[in-house]
């Protein structure tokens, strides 16, 4: 198999996945500091540079499962048309190559995960 075919069956954890922008540690700090009553969905949001919906998705489980039904049944709302998938899907390939290519991850992900 190709290397960069092999790069794109690689699955990335944490922050490597660039889709993701908060840790555990971080989710949990956000419902630590909701609890408290001091803070609200827009300070958390500023505070962690995501928006108040993610915030509102993260300390209301309800919200979530209302957010996952929403998407399950308009999924076909938020597709993208075929060259811009295909730019997407190319671009993760890439940078995945990218990343295998200089060390950091290796073939069954992230490199630290290896042992």
């Amino acid at each position: 198999m190709k290397p960069y075919k092999k790069a794109q069956l690689i699955k990335l954890d944490g922050l490597l996945d660039r889709r993701r922008r908060l840790t555990d540690q971080d989710k949990e700090k956000i419902r630590e500091l909701y609890a408290t009553g001091k803070y609200g969905h827009r300070p958390l949001a500023r505070m962690f540079h995501v928006s108040r919906s993610l915030i509102r998705i993260i300390v209301d489980p309800a919200r979530a499962e209302k957010v996952k039904d929403r998407m399950k049944a308009h999924w076909r709302d938020y597709t993208r048309n075929k060259e811009k998938h295909a730019a997407a899907i190319r671009g993760t390939r890439n940078y995945k190559y990218g990343l295998y290519k200089a060390g950091i991850i290796g073939e069954k992900g992230n490199a630290s995960n290896e042992n």
